[in-house]
């Protein structure tokens, strides 16, 4: 893909209208934030070019990898620490070495960086910044500029001079600078996490909040800030993806429950994904226990409202297969328990084909029969009453004649309360025939 640059320009250090606190403070802020660090410096690399580098040497006093109070040496930093590029601008001289051998500009510096011989403090203390220089940048490189012009009047316009107009040597150098830059320049790491925009803003602020607060910047606190955000984005963007495939489903036709759940662990499994590609370093396991909670609770809830949206689905349906029993039903053209149990049979195949849970068609059903079991009871026991009202009138006319014909009147009396008490006894096995099947159904 593409990759993108972001060019931190400090204005130079050494300013006659600045601090040395403000210098150091500076210097160090461009060293936390760059992945690769271009010093600028004009003439040559020599003693005094050197020095005005000294604020390396006093590094510990300015940033803290591990926080302060603990012994930290060049090579800590370094870990932390950008890529290195002196560029010396209006170089002039030739890049040889002392028996006039040719030199790259690397060598140059590197030659540069060798310490000086002798013991006094100044010796000591120039080469005390050459060790801290080859110390906390182990990847360094030196490039060379030629004057861009000749002349010094070019020199005073120099900034509304056409490129055409400069030195075709020095246009050529920036283009190889621009090349080399590019092709050198990293991605910006802390520990083992790359930065992208959003983190190199935290990272920043970080360390800001650390210099305007009066603390030194420690890199392993701004680093745990970075780590934190990131994940906190991590979650956030596998939230974000898993919400919009719940929604995508909330918009769909209900599925079945089995369906529905082999759906939600997929989309759970695109959501971890999602979060692991970013989770690197820092707190994990608290912020992927947090996703974990936010995708068990909105799982939850998808499958709830499946389920009802299901049901009510389903119910819609048995309403309007159910209608005609129901008018029959209510019209009282079913003389017995089986001919309605036919029909209704025949519905509950429809909606197995329909998807319909049997505990759906179970507790819809419990109802319509507790409604067609009390109309026939009733129409039952009324038929039932009416006959053993004349049974029993019979019974009393009957008493004046033989014991036989009474006998026989008391018996059909008898009968008829037997067919009252197995039309009740039955029906209500029926009944709990449908609670059982919705049970069942339910385990």
């Amino acid at each position: 893909g593409v990759s993108r640059s972001i060019v931190i320009d400090t204005e130079g250090i050494g300013s006659t209208q600045a601090a040395e606190k403000h210098d150091a403070t500076i210097f160090s802020l461009s060293l936390l934030l760059s992945s690769y660090f271009i010093y600028n410096s004009v003439g040559c690399i020599d003693e005094r070019a050197l020095n005005s580098l000294s604020l390396v040497a006093n590094l510990t006093e300015h940033i803290h990898v591990k926080g302060k109070n603990i012994s930290e040496t060049g090579a800590e930093f370094s870990l932390h620490f950008p890529s290195f590029l002196w560029l010396v601008r209006d170089f002039a001289l030739q890049l040889t070495n002392q028996e006039g051998e040719s030199i790259s500009a690397r060598d140059y510096l590197e030659l540069a960086l060798k310490e000086t011989p002798g013991f006094n403090e100044q010796i000591e203390s120039k080469n005390r910044i050459r060790r801290m220089l080859c110390s906390v940048f182990p990847a360094r490189d030196c490039y060379t500029l030629v004057r861009p012009v000749t002349d010094e009047e070019g020199l005073q316009r120099l900034s509304s001079t056409p490129p055409e107009m400069l030195r075709a040597e020095f246009r050529e150098q920036v283009h190889g600078l621009q090349a080399r830059v590019f092709t050198n320049a990293p991605a910006k790491r802390v520990g083992r996490v790359e930065i992208d925009g959003k983190g190199l803003v935290d990272l920043g602020q970080a360390y800001v909040n650390a210099v305007n607060g009066g603390a030194v910047p420690a890199i392993q606190d701004a680093y745990s800030q970075v780590c934190d955000g990131r994940l906190l984005r991590a979650v956030a963007q596998a939230l974000a993806v898993f919400e919009s495939e719940v929604a995508l489903a909330a918009e769909e036709p209900p599925i079945p429950d089995m369906e529905a759940r082999t759906r939600l662990r997929e989309m759970e499994v695109r959501a971890r994904g999602t979060f692991e590609a970013e989770a690197v370093d820092g707190d994990i396991e608290r912020h992927r226990a947090d996703l974990e909670g936010r995708l068990s609770e909105l799982g939850g809830r998808m499958i709830t409202d499946n389920a009802k949206r299901l049901e009510k689905r389903a119910v819609e349906f048995l309403e309007q297969a159910y209608a005609p029993i129901a008018d029959k039903v209510s019209s009282g053209k079913f003389e017995s328990y089986d001919e309605y149990e036919s029909d209704r049979k025949r519905i509950k195949v429809s909606c197995r084909e329909q998807n319909v849970s049997r505990e759906v068609i179970s507790t819809f059903m419990e109802d319509r029969i507790s409604d067609f079991a009390s109309r026939l009871d009733a129409r039952r026991r009324e038929e039932l009453q009416g006959e053993r009202s004349k049974a029993e009138a019979a019974a009393r006319a009957a008493k004046g004649e033989s014991d036989v014909a009474a006998q026989k009147h008391e018996m059909e009396v008898y009968a008829l309360k037997q067919r009252l008490e197995q039309s009740s006894a039955y029906l209500e096995e029926v009944r709990e025939r449908e609670r059982k099947a919705r049970e069942d159904e339910a385990k």
